[in-house]
């Protein structure tokens, strides 16, 4: 299922601002994760299983909930692709 979308077209998460930009500290879904990075769930979830996406906790039905700012930081990490030239 994929997030609505604005006038502009552009994808909206739950909590209501334009998907670029979650606040600092904003709890999100992986829906919420896909739709902030233009990407697919399938993308975010095997992120999340096979590259240490960072997860807060779970929900009581087993979805994953994230941080905006651990989002942020894991897209920003280090790896060993970075000091190929």
């Amino acid at each position: 299922m994929q997030p609505p979308r604005d006038p502009a077209g552009r994808r909206r998460a739950q909590f209501g601002d334009d998907v670029q930009c979650p606040p600092a500290g904003a709890v999100l879904e992986p829906t919420d994760v896909a739709a902030w990075l233009d990407t697919d769930l399938t993308w975010v979830m095997r992120a999340i299983a096979e590259e240490g996406m960072p997860v807060l906790g779970y929900r009581s039905d087993g979805l994953p909930l994230l941080a905006a700012d651990g989002i942020r930081a894991w897209l920003r990490r280090p790896t060993v692709h970075d000091d190929e030239t």
